[in-house]
């Protein structure tokens, strides 16, 4: 894991926010983690962002859920994070993936219908956080195989996004580059 000073104070600024329900901080942790992720390349950061910002929806759609199968999430996942910041903390990066893995499955004393909602939203926050780092200029590829999403799926929800409608994302016509290296070569 690179930075591990900054995932260990995101993870504690995620912590305090997922208490108060505050969800633009989440947000903002999520892609300011998601900056850090697409220039790095880090797949742990990018993990980390995707975990945020599920959890964000989680809080933002709170009226859909039982109040005990939410509150029992959300306990869930703060123990969690105390567990992924112990790792880290203790530089175990196969206990760090194992919490990892058991937080975004909601393994756990959660109901069925609650258990696939968080595994339906953690696909789609890795979904709309690939579409965030490819928006950050990373190919389609690097980033489908940093967040373990197919091409299709990352094409898919760019294309509905207008991601690669951008300016920056557009290539000069053959006409305009052919002049420019003419101008270059003269």
């Amino acid at each position: 894991m690179q930075e591990k000073e900054h995932v260990l104070a995101v993870l504690m600024d995620v912590k305090k926010a997922a208490r108060n329900e505050d969800i633009g901080k989440l947000k903002a942790l999520s892609d300011m983690t998601i900056h850090t992720a697409s220039i790095e390349q880090d797949s742990d950061n990018v993990i980390i962002a995707v975990i945020i910002y599920a959890l964000s929806k989680l809080i933002e759609r709170k009226s859909r859920y039982m109040a005990k199968d939410y509150q029992a999430y959300i306990d869930h996942y703060t123990r969690m994070i105390d567990e992924l910041i112990d790792s880290i903390k203790k530089n175990n990066s196969k206990m760090f993936q194992q919490h990892i893995k058991e937080m975004m499955s909601g393994r756990g004393r959660l109901s069925e219908h609650l258990r696939r909602t968080i595994e339906d939203l953690f696909r789609k926050a890795r979904i709309n956080k690939a579409s965030k780092i490819y928006e950050h200029g990373l190919s389609m590829g690097t980033t489908a195989k940093l967040l373990d999403i197919s091409l299709w799926e990352l094409a898919e929800y760019s294309g509905q996004t207008g991601i690669a409608d951008m300016p920056l994302t557009q290539t000069m016509d053959v006409k305009k580059r052919l002049n420019i290296a003419m101008e270059i070569f003269s």
